[in-house]
């Protein structure tokens, strides 16, 4: 047990905190730190990638529009549109394996079904069908993604996800 305490230097500053306070209060960060900032770490995670995608879908939302029209009667554009949900698929199956390499899902989460239904939801095709049918603007298709993707990992255990 330390004996010194934490002394604050101007009057400002918040009275002195005493060791024996830190040290409990160290102890307890210690026994919560890892479930704690596992899920901090995660949750931040989800809203940045989530971010990246609407801020993408936004930028690009007409212009997606109009290929995914467009593909229908030009193979170049159809082959670039499908290379663009290949890539979109392997970006978010390495971002949901590297958070199950990290410890970051429930335990006995089922990945492949996470991986393949957060993607789906991700895909730019599903951002056009949500702008057409709700017209939602991209902050609430943003908070939309991050709230779903975070239910996705709540309920991947083997026992609630599907095939």
């Amino acid at each position: 047990m330390r004996s010194a305490t934490f002394r604050a230097v101007d009057n400002d500053s918040p009275p002195a905190i005493p060791a024996e306070v830190l040290d409990a209060l160290t102890r307890l960060v210690r026994e919560l730190r890892f479930g704690s900032i596992e899920i901090v770490v995660h949750e931040g995670r989800i809203t940045q990638m989530a971010a990246i995608t609407a801020q993408l879908m936004g930028r690009t939302g007409a212009l997606l529009d109009v290929a995914r029209q467009a593909a229908a009667v030009e193979p170049e554009i159809a082959a670039a549109a499908q290379a663009g949900r290949d890539d979109t698929r392997r970006t978010l199956h390495q971002f949901w394996q590297r958070a199950a390499d990290d410890g970051l899902l429930p335990a006995g989460a089922n990945l492949d079904w996470l991986r393949e239904t957060a993607t789906v939801i991700a895909h730019a095709d599903t951002y056009l069908l949500l702008r057409a049918t709700t017209r939602w603007d991209v902050s609430t298709y943003q908070q939309w993604l991050t709230d779903t993707w975070h239910r996705l990992v709540l309920c991947s255990s083997e026992s609630n996800a599907g095939p």
